[in-house]
């Protein structure tokens, strides 16, 4: 490791110093030049202490590095101390595996990576940036500890998972804040995590844009072009360059000396500007890896590529939301960048309000399906009961009249016009915000539903005209036999009361000899006008009786009468039944095929619950945030400056 920069005397810009890259020509610059940047102090100085306490064995080091005496204050040192201590070589060879499937990297050692991440958890949250930290960590615990459980027990993590998608875009946010980049969201090429072809599962993106092409680079080299440009410059028009843009190239990794030997060859005019800016380019950011803001040498890019084992119906319903709102997340992202209308937050905030919509079109899109589902799934069941009746009557397995073979097989037609209807309906139904669904023998079952006999509209004509000749012949009669009926059955009901009630009334053996023998007992007249009431209601129900009976005789006299009646000839009729029973076992036997995969159904209900969790998770977070919005809690563009810093410095080495 290199020491910090020292002034050099063999250049006429012996007085450079990496802290400001500015010479000092008057005494109050040499003060602004000591002065440090609030940023630096807060986000590393402190970053510094604490892992010197907890580990003691840095602190030599520390001091060893800086060439310092113990309570020296040099900070930009301190912030290249804490940028090269947090370096970490995370990624041996072993480790980095390759994903045919979907042609993307795929970090295996997760277990021992995450924890290095995420060691600022435990920090003052900055701006969500150690809570985002600590939704990872938790997701990453259950990654490693859980395999292969159902989506409806997978509540907590998918819930963490949809939180964990707004507070990616919203540090996307934070990270290109004013940067005036262009940002092209791209496939995802790199994930932690695998999922398991034998489970079922696959490794889901909480990110909506795990990989980025940007131009942020690009408009930082410009940037310093102009910088130095003007640093060059003679006069008034002579600008030093600001200590800002020196923290932001230190923070990418651009070595302490390299970039002060750059500048100070442009400055000296020893090396054109554009030839110096791209010479150092072209070593710390090589055309070989990408030149985008976050990339693998980059923390961030590992948190923003992070994802959650879960059943594959998650990377389902996660397509749905990527596909309804990746358009507008970007819109969002482009905004932010161009500083010209919403902050990070707000823009966060417009965001999950839209994630809010598509997942609840898609509850409701879901359980549309769901509903239809099962509508067909009963229609199916009672047609399959409705077949195997039709079975017995033909093979007078149970005694049926007429009408109750005919209800059965006006069952029947109904249900094989139902079920086509809502096969189409199913197939037709709109896939936008919801799973589709896959009938895989739809064609075969519509066609067998089509080869029911037709002309059950005549048979129904006919039968029809039997039962008005049966109405007409037997009519008058069977109103009378109903009328009696009803009647018998009151009385019948009259009479069960009254027995019930005289055995409340039916005197005692002692009330019995009390109303023979003694008269002149206290409790004879209670006695006595107890026994008159058994006896009026013993006379009411002789009465009811007598009527019963009289009534029974009548029905059965009817009963006879109808019997001697002749009926409508049924024989031609019999024989339609017969056949049209027949036919009905013929192409369909006692059940048919249910068109339904119950593979299908089961994803939709998954799906559900994947919708539901992460519904109720983002209208949570938003609801948060549109009160830190309304109160104005992230206002500044400090606030958003300092975890800039923190996002783009969080560097690490890369070795495959």
């Amino acid at each position: 490791m290199s020491s910090p920069i020292r002034p050099n005397s063999s250049s006429s810009s012996e007085f450079l110093q990496i802290k400001s890259l500015k010479r000092p020509r008057e005494d109050e610059e040499k003060g602004k030049e000591k002065q440090l940047d609030e940023r630096v102090t807060t986000l590393f100085v402190n970053r510094v202490k604490e892992e010197i306490e907890a580990n003691p064995q840095f602190k030599a080091h520390l001091y060893t590095y800086l060439r310092m005496e113990e309570g020296d204050n040099d900070s930009l040192a301190i912030f290249q101390f804490a940028k090269e201590i947090f370096s970490l070589k995370l990624r041996p060879a072993g480790p980095l595996d390759s994903n045919p499937a979907t042609n993307r990297q795929v970090v295996l050692n997760v277990h021992e990576l995450i924890p290095s991440l995420t060691r600022t958890a435990e920090q003052e949250d900055w701006l969500k940036f150690s809570h985002l930290q600590q939704v990872i960590g938790k997701m990453d615990k259950y990654n490693n500890t859980k395999d292969g459980i159902p989506g409806s027990e997978l509540s907590s993590p998918v819930k963490l998972h949809a939180e964990a998608r707004l507070l990616l875009f919203f540090h996307l946010s934070v990270a290109f804040f004013k940067s005036e980049s262009k940002i092209e969201p791209r496939g995802a090429k790199f994930q932690l995590h695998q999922g398991s072809e034998a489970q079922g599962t696959e490794a889901c993106h909480h990110s909506l844009f795990p990989e980025i092409r940007d131009d942020y680079l690009e408009k930082l080299k410009q940037e310093v072009f102009k910088a130095v440009r003007k640093e060059r410059k003679e006069g008034k028009e002579k600008e030093d360059i600001p200590p800002t843009l020196i923290l932001k190239l230190l923070a990418l990794g651009i070595p302490g000396e390299a970039l002060q030997e750059t500048l100070k060859q442009i400055i000296d005019k020893r090396v054109g500007a554009e030839e110096g800016i791209n010479r150092l380019w072209n070593n710390f950011f090589p055309a070989s890896r990408s030149r985008s803001l976050f990339n693998e040498q980059s923390k961030f890019y590992y948190l923003n590529n992070h994802t959650i084992i879960a059943p594959a119906t998650l990377n389902r319903v996660d397509d749905i939301i990527e596909r309804n709102v990746r358009k507008f997340a970007i819109d969002q992202l482009e905004n932010v960048s161009s500083g010209r209308s919403w902050t990070p937050i707000a823009a966060t905030v417009r965001v999950s309000k839209e994630i809010e919509k598509v997942l609840g079109q898609s509850l409701l899109q879901t359980d549309e399906k769901l509903n239809m589902l099962k509508d067909l799934e009963q229609s199916v069941r009672a047609l399959d009961k409705h077949l195997f009746k039709n079975n017995q009557h033909l093979t007078t397995q149970i005694s049926a009249s007429f009408d109750e073979k005919f209800e059965n097989l006006e069952n029947i037609n109904n249900l094989i016009l139902r079920i086509p209807e809502l096969l189409d309906s199913i197939s037709s139904l709109n896939d936008s915000h919801s799973l589709p669904l896959i009938i895989p023998n739809l064609g075969d079952t519509k066609g067998l539903l089509a080869s029911l006999p037709q002309g059950f509209q005549a048979f129904k004509n006919k039968y029809e005209v039997y039962q008005q000749q049966q109405k007409e012949i037997y009519g008058p009669i069977d109103e009378k036999i109903q009328r009696l009926e009803s009647a018998i059955h009151q009385k019948e009901e009259v009479t069960r009361k009254f027995v019930n009630k005289l055995k409340e009334y039916k005197l005692t053996a002692q009330e019995d000899w009390i109303l023979s023998l003694d008269q002149t007992s206290p409790h004879f007249p209670g006695i006595e006008k107890k026994h008159k009431s058994y006896q009026k209601m013993s006379e009411d129900l002789r009465k009811v009786q007598e009527k019963l009976k009289k009534d029974k005789e009548s029905l059965s006299a009817l009963q006879e009468k109808r019997a001697t009646l002749r009926a409508p000839d049924d024989r031609l009729l019999q024989a339609e039944f017969k056949k049209r029973l027949a036919y009905i076992k013929t192409y369909f036997g006692s059940s048919i095929s249910s068109p339904i995969d119950p593979s299908s159904f089961a994803r939709l209900e998954e799906s559900r619950h994947f919708i539901d969790d992460q519904l109720q998770a983002t209208s949570q977070l938003t609801e948060k945030l549109s009160e830190e919005v309304m109160q104005r809690k992230y206002s500044s563009y400090r606030s958003y400056e300092q975890l800039q810093s923190i996002l783009i410095s969080q560097t690490l080495q890369v070795n495959k």
